[in-house]
């Protein structure tokens, strides 16, 4: 690591920072950004009242969270003095939400689909595969991606594995 990490507050707090990195090999730098966006579930009111759209609660709020790592991104380039970004995170949104195509529409790249077209995935929930944990770079850093793979957690076990021994 290099630098000294970034917050950014805006939507929930504490769940979103930037921190640059460097490869002491070649000195080559990236940013990541470590996220966690605001959860589908609870009460809400105005623009994060559920739409019916299938993006559940608190879908304009995700929104506001993406567009706030693509303006903040401007002051990580000056801070760690890089362009290379990848972001991460449970961003709790799936690939064609408004909040995944915020960052399409700004450029960022789906590693995911990148990777593994339409196979990728990081849980099963009620036979239904899906990702709301998603890694997307900018065109910069694509070229020097080598891959990407899914942390399939809990996903690929049976229900005889569940922690309190139940079915």
């Amino acid at each position: 690591p290099y630098g000294s990490i970034l917050h950014n507050d805006t939507g929930v707090p504490n769940r979103k920072k930037v921190q640059g990195f460097e490869e002491n090999a070649t000195g080559e730098k990236f940013m990541l950004s470590v996220n966690h966006f605001k959860a589908k579930s609870g009460s809400a009111s105005g623009a994060n009242v559920d739409q019916n759209d299938g993006q559940g609660a608190h879908n304009a709020a995700r929104v506001k969270e993406a567009n706030s790592i693509l303006t903040n991104f401007n002051n990580c380039q000056s801070h760690f003095d890089d362009e290379d970004m990848l972001i991460v995170g449970d961003l709790n949104a799936y690939a064609k939400e408004d909040p995944i195509r915020t960052f399409l529409d700004a450029g960022m790249i789906d590693l995911h689909r990148a990777f593994h077209a339409d196979s990728s995935y990081s849980y099963v929930y009620r036979g239904y595969a899906g990702y709301l944990d998603h890694a997307l770079c900018n065109n910069t850093l694509y070229p020097q991606v080598t891959g990407m793979v899914a942390y399939h957690i809990n996903s690929d076990e049976s229900d005889s594995y569940t922690y309190d021994k139940s079915n």
